[in-house]
C-alpha cells in the first residue's frame, strides 16, 4: 500500500490507527474502599472522548419480539387446550375425533414455533456476518489529529470521527 497518509493534510505525522487510539483511551482501575460507612471494592472503566467518538459502531442485536410472542401464543394456546381435553375427559364427555383435532393442531403449532425459532437464528447470523465485515473495515481505518478525520488510507476517503459509518 505505501506510504500512509492524511488525504486532507497528505501529511503522516500526526496520525494513528483508530484501533490504537480506542485501546489505548480505555483506563480500567480496581478499587477498595475501606471507611466508616463500610467497605467495597469493585472495578471502574473510564473512556476518552476521543476513543468514544472512533468506537466500533455496534449493530443493534435483532428483537424476536414477533417470534417469541408467536411461541408464547403457542404455549398458552397448548397449555389451555390440555386443561380442556383433561376437563373433558374427566367429565367422560372426549371423543376420539377431538383428539385427533387438538393433536393435529398441537402438532401445527408446535412447526410454528419452531420455523419462528428458525428465523430468528437465521436473523442473528446475517446480523453477525454483517458486524464482522464492518469490524474488518473498521480495524484498517486511521485518524489525523491534524484535521480531527478518520480514513480509509485504501480509498483516501474520509470523514468526522462521527460520520465513520460512512466509510464502513
Amino acid at each position: 500500500m505505501g506510504k500512509i497518509v492524511c488525504p486532507k493534510c497528505e501529511k503522516d505525522d500526526q496520525i494513528q490507527k483508530v484501533t490504537s487510539i480506542v485501546t489505548s483511551g480505555v483506563t480500567t482501575t480496581n478499587y477498595r474502599v475501606d471507611n466508616a460507612y463500610g467497605s467495597g471494592s469493585g472495578t471502574s472503566t473510564s473512556q476518552t472522548q476521543l476513543a468514544r467518538r472512533l468506537n466500533l459502531p455496534l449493530l443493534p442485536k435483532p428483537k424476536a419480539g414477533v417470534e417469541y410472542g408467536i411461541t408464547t401464543m403457542l404455549a398458552i394456546f397448548g397449555f389451555v387446550g390440555a386443561c380442556f381435553f383433561v376437563f373433558m375427559f374427566l367429565n367422560g364427555e372426549i371423543s376420539f375425533i377431538g383428539l385427533i383435532i387438538y393433536g393435529a393442531v398441537e402438532i401445527g403449532l408446535i412447526s410454528l414455533a419452531v420455523n419462528s425459532s428458525k428465523k430468528v437464528q437465521k436473523r442473528n447470523a446475517e446480523v453477525e456476518a454483517e458486524q464482522n465485515k464492518i469490524s474488518a473495515k473498521w480495524i484498517e481505518l486511521y485518524y489525523c489529529y491534524r484535521d480531527d478525520c478518520v480514513f480509509d488510507p485504501r480509498t483516501n476517503k474520509h470523514t468526522s470521527p462521527e460520520g465513520v459509518n460512512r466509510l464502513l
